[in-house]
């Protein structure tokens, strides 16, 4: 028996609510930590938004709701890489070049499908979905998914014809789609790296190179590359601290948890 029996107790009740939803989130974080640590998937993702960044500073794309889908494609690319990697540690099934393969498969298919449904938006959305559930008529989703990707196509289709008969002109839609080809790439590259060599400079070093490369042509302020090199050296020290970690755990040697914040 004891003060919280009778409703005694002064600790509001509210306090016990936020300490339950804190050990839930502690415990979620632990059970679906990814490999390499979320510090470094979170950097990983950071990186990847560059070339976005600069694509929006550069007023190369004058629509809104493309700059989001842009900025989008990058951390979605990191994502790929660890999901299809393996989230929790990398994968060890099968032999080596069958596991690359299925991988890469996997990979593609993956990169289609978001690639597809940035540049068309092809999904439908909740209002369609919950009209065909009453209806119980699927047939306005298929029509329409099937719209929506032929209106793109054709967009890029009179574009080229335009290109041949030295007519074209600019349009967002294929600006947008040059550029998150780019950045699909890069984020893909960024999170290959940064699981393979863990190296947080080497794996920024494709997205820094563009980077830096665009900027000393244009009329743009410094931050973005100052601010990736920032975030390279991060990455970099979060990853050589995840290596002295798994060093030291299996030399069975005691390390202070505050290690990285005095480094």
């Amino acid at each position: 028996m004891n003060e919280r029996s009778f409703g005694l107790s002064d600790e509001p009740a509210g306090r016990d609510f936020s300490r339950w939803l804190l050990d839930g989130l502690r415990h979620l974080a632990v059970a679906w930590r990814p490999h390499l640590g979320w510090a470094a998937l979170a950097l990983c993702m950071m990186v990847a938004l560059l070339p976005a960044a600069l694509v929006w500073e550069n007023g190369w794309l004058r629509g809104g709701p493309l700059m989001a889908r842009l900025y989008m494609a990058g951390p979605l690319a990191v994502l790929g890489v660890w999901i299809v990697g393996g989230w929790r540690r990398p994968a060890t099934w099968g032999r080596r070049m069958m596991r690359l393969a299925v991988q890469g498969g996997a990979l593609l298919l993956l990169s289609a499908f978001l690639l597809s449904q940035l540049l068309a938006e092809w999904l439908p959305g909740a209002g369609a979905l919950w009209q065909a559930a009453a209806t119980r008529d699927a047939s306005l989703l298929v029509a329409g998914m099937g719209d929506a990707l032929r209106a793109t196509g054709l967009r890029y289709a009179l574009w080229w014809q335009g290109v041949q008969n030295n007519s074209a002109t600019r349009d967002d839609l294929v600006v947008f789609g040059v550029a998150l080809a780019v950045v699909w790439l890069l984020g893909l590259l960024t999170a290959g790296l940064a699981r393979r060599t863990q190296q947080g400079l080497l794996a920024a070093l494709p997205v820094l190179w563009v980077v830096g490369l665009i900027m000393l042509y244009s009329p743009i302020d410094r931050w973005l590359i100052v601010g990736g090199v920032a975030l390279a050296l991060l990455l970099h020290l979060v990853l050589d601290q995840q290596r002295l970690v798994a060093r030291w755990r299996r030399q069975g040697l005691d390390y202070s948890p505050l290690l990285l914040v005095e480094r």
